[in-house]
């Protein structure tokens, strides 16, 4: 079975790893901190009391500012990250310098003595669309980290083993509800190309790791009364 790989998501061609997805809603991979509760902040990705702490510096090349690098960034009086086993497996997401830009960080090591996050050579060296990361990371910024086992702690959550193939899930209570999906498939679902006067009713199409609809050159193609879902990338194009 094809598991895909967790890599540089930063990047729109990247073709992603698989989702879970129950009762049309995509599943969060285990993450730390969780989704935040409170006021609505980013969409609840952030917590606002998680932020980073601690970073390198350098200049930056285009502000001449002084610009945390990404080799890495201190994590601060946290205790959870040095109960990770598998560092080489968890990515940090970050609004690393400019709130409007974000990065997916690979870790390469917790030092649980400095408090620090430490990531791997691709990441350090790594670009966004095309473009060199000139920017790094900012104090007091905040991140999420995911991908972790040892962080499977509410519902709606889930880990995947890609060495024994086992998938970890806490399911809502409400799980006889809906359907569960895990999407495996790397190519659109549906791709039209030059063609006219197609009509698409009724039908549930989703569940791709690349978009899910493309259509290119063609006229008057209609879906009605069905529902697009669970998109990696997006839902129609």
């Amino acid at each position: 079975t094809d598991y895909g790989v967790l890599e540089n998501l930063s990047s729109p061609e990247v073709i992603r790893p698989p989702d879970l997805v129950f009762a049309y809603e995509r599943q969060d991979l285990a993450r730390w901190p969780n989704r935040y509760k409170g006021k609505v902040v980013d969409n609840h990705l952030f917590d606002p009391s998680i932020l980073i702490e601690d970073a390198d510096c350098e200049h930056d090349q285009h502000q001449g500012q002084c610009t945390p690098k990404i080799d890495w960034f201190g994590y601060g009086q946290q205790n959870a990250p040095a109960t990770w086993k598998r560092p080489k497996e968890i990515w940090l997401f970050a609004r690393p310098y400019w709130q409007w830009n974000h990065w997916y960080f690979n870790l390469d090591r917790v030092d649980a003595a400095a408090k620090r996050f430490y990531f791997s050579a691709a990441s350090r060296k790594q670009t966004h669309a095309g473009e060199p990361n000139y920017f790094g990371i900012r104090k007091k910024h905040p991140y999420f980290a995911f991908n972790i086992l040892e962080e499977l702690d509410v519902e709606g959550e889930w880990y995947l083993d890609r060495q024994s193939g086992k998938l970890y899930y806490y399911p809502p209570a409400n799980v006889s509800a809906g359907k569960l999906w895990f999407s495996v498939l790397d190519k659109p679902l549906v791709k039209i190309d030059g063609a006219k006067h197609i009509r698409f009713e009724a039908l549930n199409l989703g569940l791709s790791r690349n978009d899910v609809v493309v259509v290119d050159s063609g006229e008057n193609i209609a879906f009605v009364g069905g529902r697009i879902f669970s998109g990696a990338r997006r839902g129609a194009w």
